[in-house]
């Protein structure tokens, strides 16, 4: 190590000039060690941590832009020449070629070549290099499943369509069809979508592009003339298009004669001229069709499973499945599930329908017959795939574990009897193959994010066309183990398919057994059956004859119930009546009491009181009461004559009779009297000593209606005595009350107008002929005569305030008018003038009285 550096530099970069010395060592600072800190130090736990030294990666994905590429051709007819020869002078063409010719270098190449050409043919024409030395050679394949993507076509990624159906070109298989229909109803995709032929090896640009008048839901080539597309339309029309002549319908069926709904399936049938076809939709109908007359149907069939051909109950159709190598036969797959064997040649269309099967739990998407054997054939539906034989017709052979996904489609592999592919509504196709595992699919791909719509194989089952619902299609290829033959495949598949046969055909056999097993074990116990049923049975008809007879006396009493009924109705209705007769009677007795309580409430200036008292009359007042006394009308008639006989007897019996505390005063004999005659003070007291008594009795409770009525008169009224008058005197007053309540029978608007008028005319001419009487009687009587009889005149007051009654119905057009007031708020003004009328003309006719 060389320690040593030898710096070149001029004397006048170096500085000043240094001059060391040495000197001792000596301390500059010296730090003591404390232990107390020492002790107070904590050592650290040790804390495991992982440390990863590796790279860090990202992955970045980047796809480059797609540019659409086209393909053109030349004919190229001559080789290349120079510019100095015209190739349409055969002249200079020749002499060109004679210069060539003599050239050295063109004849030494030509030596060569002639050599090597010599040998080959000589080995052509020794050796055959087509024949084949091994006939029959099956090769194996033991490479593992594969399925790898060729092309993707996509036409217009923006618009929301689904690959509903595809079709592959028999001749040469290098064009495939595709239908796009969307069976959301929503108004904004519900234009009509174009559909689409494609070229396999172009991706980029359809090779035609079909314009239909309504969206195509199901195409199909015509295996005869290979240019002829089938399609079916979403609203229910059939058309057929031509690919030489355009991309527009060459024929089409009316309206009027087509399906009511979206046609499911159309396919063409085997005949000699390759122009007839049937269509199946959701409206459960098939037509039977021929392109040489697509005005109307040429035969159809109402698909009613109970065989009664009615319209209304037939089942949607949503899978048609037809063999061109069992023409007279053909499936269909309905919307509830079920799949139907029918047959096309029949009498009527009842015999069509042969064997209904039971299918799946939802509807049918798909159903075809095995290539190989065509008696087995599978179907899609709900969650699963199954495998059916015609042999067996109450259950299925062969069934997959419910897929967590909706199964979409399925397709039996053209070249391996055992290999079969399905596709679910997640975007993932699996691959089974019956040979290698029956449990699980033995591949499965992830196809697209969108669920897969329809499968379709090649011929030759190289080659898989797959439809999205986003409007992709996809080719794939398979690997040689998936499409082709392995050596004894097809009689391994027909043993498995034997040996399924057997199985569902013992388990059948077994419940048979059972159920026979069951029966005969039972037969020793059906005699004893019978004996009891016919002990049980007999007891039945016993019972029934009781339950008969039974029934009979029920009818009598039913029959004596309803007549009981209608008598407890006779008595509930008259109980009604009597109930109505009792409210009546109980209103005329408080109606009784208002025109007393009423002055009396006046005299207090209790003006609430009186109002309210007004207002309770009023609802006293019904029109039933007045309809009831108008009922009695002619019984009051009948009785009148009656009725004066025992008036005018308890009238004399209460005037001089009976004994009554009553009396009447006179504001006119007082105003006569002498205040100092001594036996007019006399009389004053007692007129006092009586009215208190009155008053005191009336707070008490002592006294009815007829006494407490004398409340009212006032203290300046004298009492006078006239019980010595005759019977007859008030008889009239009487009898023309009675004759108001015998005008009752005429209409109450007609009552309600007389009424007023006759009242008033019957308390004025009652109460001016009471003072009259009384002035008469009070000046010709004793005046001792008078004190000692004062209660003479009880019974001519009763008869005298029955005229009260009058006055409760004049306030009652009064207490309408106020209550119609409030009902539609009159003004408080308007309100209280009403109320002060009617406080007045009650006073006025207090005052008559």
């Amino acid at each position: 190590m060389d320690i040593q550096y030898v710096y070149t530099k001029k004397r006048n970069q170096l500085g000043r000039p240094t001059n060391f010395s040495d000197r001792p060592a000596e301390i500059l600072a010296e730090v003591i060690p404390n232990f107390n800190l020492l002790q107070e130090f904590i050592y650290r736990d040790p804390v495991e941590i992982g440390v990863q030294n590796s790279i860090q990666l990202s992955e970045h994905e980047v796809n480059t832009i797609r540019y659409n590429t086209e393909s053109k051709g030349i004919n190229h007819t001559e080789g290349g020449w120079p510019k100095d020869v015209n190739i349409q002078e055969q002249d200079q063409i020749n002499r060109f070629r004679k210069k060539l010719e003599k050239d050295e270098l063109y004849l030494n190449s030509l030596y060569r070549l002639i050599h090597d050409l010599e040998m080959g043919i000589k080995q052509n024409n020794a050796i055959d290099i087509h024949q084949v030395y091994f006939q029959n050679k099956i090769d194996d394949y033991d490479e593992p499943f594969n399925i790898k993507t060729i092309n993707l076509y996509c036409y217009n990624p923006n618009i929301n369509q689904m690959a509903n159906h595809i079709s592959w070109q028999p001749d040469g298989q290098r064009k495939i069809a595709v239908s796009y229909c969307n069976f959301n109803f929503n108004p904004i995709i519900m234009n009509t979508i174009d559909s689409l032929v494609w070229d396999i090896e172009n991706p980029n640009k359809p090779e035609l592009i079909l314009k239909p008048n309504s969206s195509l839901s199901t195409v199909e080539f015509n295996q005869k003339d290979t240019y002829q597309i089938l399609a079916g339309c979403l609203n229910g029309q059939v058309c057929i298009f031509d690919l030489r002549k355009g991309n527009t319908p060459v024929e089409q069926s009316l309206i009027e004669f087509s399906h009511r709904e979206t046609v499911r399936n159309a396919l063409w049938l085997q005949s000699k001229t390759g122009t007839e076809f049937f269509s199946a939709a959701a409206d459960g109908k098939i037509y039977w069709w021929d392109t040489k007359k697509m005005n109307q149907p040429v035969d159809k069939l109402v698909f009613d499973l109970e065989k009664k051909e009615r319209t209304q109950y037939a089942s949607a159709i949503t899978k048609l499945e037809y063999d061109s190598s069992i023409p007279t036969k053909f499936m269909v797959g309905t919307e509830a599930g079920r799949i139907v064997l029918c047959t096309r040649k029949a009498k009527n269309d009842a015999e069509r329908i042969n064997v209904i099967y039971p299918g799946h739990s939802g509807p049918i998407y798909s159903i075809q017959r095995h290539p190989f054997f065509h008696k087995t054939f599978l179907s899609v539906g709900d969650w699963s795939l199954r495998i059916w034989s015609e042999e067996i017709r109450d259950d299925y052979i062969f069934s997959t574990k419910p897929s967590r996904y909706y199964l979409t489609d399925a397709q039996w592999c053209p070249g391996r009897p055992g290999v079969f592919i399905s596709s679910t509504n997640e975007g993932s196709i699996h691959v089974w193959d019956l040979l290698f595992k029956q449990d699980q699919p033995a591949l499965t791909v992830k196809l697209s994010e969108e669920g897969i719509a329809c499968l379709n194989f090649q011929e030759q089952g190289r080659y898989l066309a797959c439809g999205t619902k986003n409007g992709n299609v996809t080719l794939m290829e398979l690997s040689d183990s998936l499409c082709i033959l392995d050596r004894n495949e097809k009689q391994l598949v027909a043993k498995a398919r034997e040996q399924l046969l057997r199985f569902v055909q013992d388990r059948f056999q077994r419940s048979n057994t059972a159920i026979e097993r069951c029966i005969n074990s039972s037969t020793t116990d059906l005699g004893e059956l019978i004996t009891n049923f016919s002990d049980i049975y007999n007891c039945i008809q016993q019972s029934k004859n009781r339950i008969e007879n039974v029934r009979k006396s029920l009818r009598e009493c039913k029959n004596l119930l309803l007549l009981k009924r209608q008598d407890i109705r006779k008595l509930w209705l008259l109980t009604l009546e009597q109930n109505t007769l009792d409210r009546m009677y109980l209103n005329v007795y408080e109606l009784k009491h208002v025109p007393s309580r009423l002055q009396f409430y006046l005299n207090k200036r209790l003006y609430i009181h009186a109002s309210l008292l007004l207002l309770k009359a009023k609802e006293y007042q019904e029109l039933r009461l007045i309809n009831a006394l108008s009922n009695i009308d002619l019984q009051i008639k009948d009785e009148r004559l009656t009725l004066e006989d025992q008036l005018r007897f308890e009238l004399i019996y209460q005037l001089f009779d009976k004994p009554s505390r009553d009396v009447l005063g006179n504001k006119n004999l007082s105003t006569t009297i002498n205040k100092h005659d001594q036996s007019s003070v006399s009389r004053l007291r007692e007129n006092r000593l009586l009215r208190k008594q009155l008053y005191q009795e009336f707070e008490e409770g002592k006294l009815s209606f007829e006494s407490h009525s004398l409340a009212i008169i006032p203290d300046q009224y004298m009492l006078v005595d006239i019980r010595n008058q005759p019977s007859n005197i008030y008889l009239d007053v009487l009898l023309q009350s009675l004759s108001v309540l015998s005008n009752l029978n005429e209409t109450l608007d007609f009552v309600q107008k007389q009424f007023p008028e006759q009242l008033y005319r019957i308390i004025l001419r009652t109460t001016q002929h009471i003072i009259d009487n009384n002035l008469i009687v009070s000046n010709n009587l004793n005046q001792n005569l008078i004190l000692n009889n004062a209660d003479c005149l009880r019974d001519l007051l009763e008869t005298t305030y029955e005229q009260f009654k009058v006055v409760v119905k004049n306030t009652e057009y009064l207490i309408n008018i106020l209550k119609l007031l409030q009902e539609h708020q009159a003004p408080m003004q308007i309100q209280q003038q009403v109320y002060l009328a009617s406080l007045k003309q009650t006073g006025l006719f207090l005052d008559l009285i």
